[in-house]
């Protein structure tokens, strides 16, 4: 068995392991799952440092043959941990069909629609901040020149240097 991922992907049927252990070879995977039928494809998911992710994804040719894979595997025990096994189901958005697990895939693009999420979150919250910050400082202006008999110009200048150079404006900044 090759390690290019089969071309014909989308007929296949995965199962899914959960509780894989460290230990576990691609190899061991192909052995336990073969038992129940042709495999086609054998998936273990590292970690950009290498370490295993603890789950993997076992691909058949037939149906039958991957729920009697689930329905026999199910708590077996390898490598001192119990698997748990499923059937795995495919997630709605598209994906791209030569290679699922390649950038463009749906699992890549939701991971970047949640870091867009997060950054406009994150936009928005500053963008108040400021604002909010901006409203203090014209109102800290009208309140100094109302008080001190000097021009708004100078209140203004006033405020700036007082608020630029206190320590909690330096401290949130960085």
């Amino acid at each position: 068995m090759s390690n290019l991922i089969p071309d014909d992907v989308e007929q296949m049927h995965s199962v899914k392991i959960d509780y894989v252990s460290t230990r576990v070879e691609k190899e061991d995977l192909e052995k336990l799952f073969g038992k129940y039928g042709r495999v086609g494809d054998v998936y273990l998911p590292s970690h950009p440092n290498g370490d295993r992710k603890g789950f993997a994804f076992v691909r058949y040719y037939k149906k039958q043959d991957a729920e009697d894979a689930v329905r026999e595997l199910e708590g077996y025990e390898l490598e001192g941990k119990t698997l748990k096994c499923m059937l795995a189901t495919v997630d709605s958005t598209p994906t791209c069909a030569a290679n699922p697990r390649a950038p463009g895939s749906s699992q890549v693009h939701n991971l970047r629609e949640g870091d867009f999420l997060l950054r406009l979150a994150f936009l928005l919250e500053l963008f108040f901040c400021f604002l909010m910050f901006f409203i203090c400082l014209v109102i800290l202006v009208a309140v100094v020149a109302s008080v001190l008999p000097c021009s708004r110009l100078f209140a203004v200048t006033i405020v700036v240097v007082v608020v630029f150079s206190s320590s909690w404006w330096w401290w949130w900044w960085e």
